[in-house]
């Protein structure tokens, strides 16, 4: 990232009034008007459009609240880390009303949707081209790429949606989930991480934990391909390994480089199933995958940086120059390690790291240094309204007292802009400002229909009615799908 230039107040007492609303601090008014006071009311700007307050999460608030959202700018999309580093409100208390807020939107356990666990993805990744070193700012022939390589890219990711939608049918009915057509389900990784919102999952070893699978073994016997496929964050406590972002160098399948800490929890979990499928259908004396793809989603984009790092790190150990190129399909990821571990990365993996322009999740961790959060009660005066509410966060100091946590963003970029989408691309620049009272939507569509959307015009003409393209009403007869639950009234449309 070049120079940062200092954010508007306006912008950081709207991200943490958008918390406040994600929190339902409705039922707390007492909480609500304190924040309000030290937050004040704040200017609007005529250059930057306002909050509007009709939306959904705004209902039932009241008036004091909605009058203090009214008065700021809508915060701008792409400057997550502007806010959030340079804003007058201290990072820390901005970071535990966003923890607790979308913890408390995962307060119910992930629902049994067949919809896109049940759709036949067209089409079959095929091998990326080797791009080793990875450049650090980006492809200079992404759109060449895109031709190219798009149509794995959505095969991708789209199995990954259908693996993330699976999720709450086995937490409800202990459903086995049906891999794509011509793929077996060599093997499902699972992680052990506190119960939460996860009634009727099977109880973990140790009391109040549960098991459920995180990352899927796919094996295409006539293509010998194989796929590690990871998902995104989808439990309460999943957050958590989120906002766990101190880093440990205590990994050695990682060369113990400095790595977030909570996505290498999940690694240390998937990694020994990784490394027995890689030596039974790689390395061994009948080869049966010539080909390995690593993928995920958000969260699973930062795990899947470690896993694929891991898999071609152990690979190149097995057999040298001979060794097969891990291609990594990166969907939305969060910055993962340190530079150095990211310089390493980039010379060793042949990834493709996907960014919509507005989605906020690969804009974390802020680079080059992200302040870290000590336990107990939150800074300054803010800091002791959150305190007092019962709003706390992720402390992330640990080991040594460390004071910011170094971050760099893996190389191999490519972003995906709104005129780039396939259908209705004249609705995205909408989502340039973040509407609070429709942040749940927001999220909804910029971390998961954007990329669908964009790269649903690289696969096959089957994959249209997957697009998730369509942000306003969708015309009779016109090719494509909408984004679900996305409201057709979102300001900007």
């Amino acid at each position: 990232m070049g120079p940062r230039q200092a954010a508007p107040a306006g912008a950081a007492r709207a991200l943490l009034l958008a918390a406040l609303v994600c929190s339902c601090f409705a039922p707390r008014p007492a909480q609500a008007q304190g924040l309000l006071d030290l937050l004040g009311g704040g200017s609007s700007s005529a250059s930057k459009p306002s909050t509007n307050t009709s939306g959904p999460l705004c209902a039932n608030l009241s008036a004091p609240i909605k009058t203090a959202l009214a008065a700021v700018p809508a915060p701008a999309a792409n400057q997550l880390c502007d806010t959030l580093l340079d804003g007058p409100i201290d990072t820390c208390n901005l970071g535990a009303m966003v923890e607790w807020g979308l913890t408390s939107t995962a307060s119910a356990p992930p629902k049994c949707n067949g919809a896109l666990k049940q759709e036949v993805v067209p089409g079959t990744p095929s091998a990326l081209t080797d791009l080793r070193p990875l450049p650090y700012a980006g492809f200079d022939n992404a759109t060449d790429l895109l031709d190219l390589e798009g149509e794995t890219y959505f095969w991708l990711y789209r199995t990954l949606l259908n693996f993330e939608a699976y999720l709450g049918c086995f937490i409800a009915k202990g459903s086995a989930w049906e891999p794509p057509a011509g793929w077996e389900l060599y093997g499902m990784l699972n992680v052990t991480e506190p119960a939460s919102n996860t009634e009727g999952a099977p109880a973990g070893a140790t009391p109040g934990t549960v098991v459920l699978p995180f990352a899927a073994l796919l094996l295409n016997r006539e293509e010998q391909q194989m796929v590690v496929a990871v998902r995104g964050t989808m439990t309460a406590a999943e957050w958590g390994i989120d906002f766990s972002y101190n880093q440990t160098s205590d990994v050695a399948a990682l060369g113990d480089k400095p790595v977030h800490y909570g996505f290498a929890t999940v690694f240390q979990q998937l990694w020994p199933g990784v490394q027995a499928a890689l030596d039974e259908l790689v390395l061994g004396d009948s080869p049966e995958a010539t080909e390995v793809f690593v993928t995920g989603h958000s969260l699973g984009a930062g795990v899947g940086t470690l896993v694929s790092y891991a898999a071609q790190s152990y690979l190149n150990q097995q057999q040298g120059a001979a060794a097969p190129v891990v291609g990594a399909v990166l969907v939305a990821p969060p910055n993962a390690g340190s530079p150095e571990f990211v310089d390493s990365f980039n010379q060793l993996v042949n990834a493709r790291r996907l960014a919509f322009e507005y989605d906020i999740v690969p804009q974390a961790f802020c680079t080059p240094e992200m302040p870290s959060c000590a336990p107990g009660r939150l800074p300054g005066t803010v800091g002791a309204v959150l305190t007092a509410a019962g709003i706390k966060i992720t402390p992330t100091d640990q080991p040594g007292n460390v004071t910011a946590w170094p971050y760099s963003q893996i190389g191999g970029s490519i972003t995906l802009q709104t005129d780039q989408m396939a259908q209705d691309a004249a609705s995205w620049p909408a989502l340039s400002r973040i509407q609070l009272c429709w942040s749940l939507p927001f999220l909804i569509a910029s971390h998961v229909c954007s990329y669908s959307c964009a790269l649903s015009q690289y696969a096959p003409e089957a994959a249209s009615g997957m697009s998730l393209c369509w942000l306003s009403s969708q015309p009779a007869g016109a090719p494509g799908s909408a984004c679900p639950g996305w409201p057709t009234d979102y300001p900007g449309l």
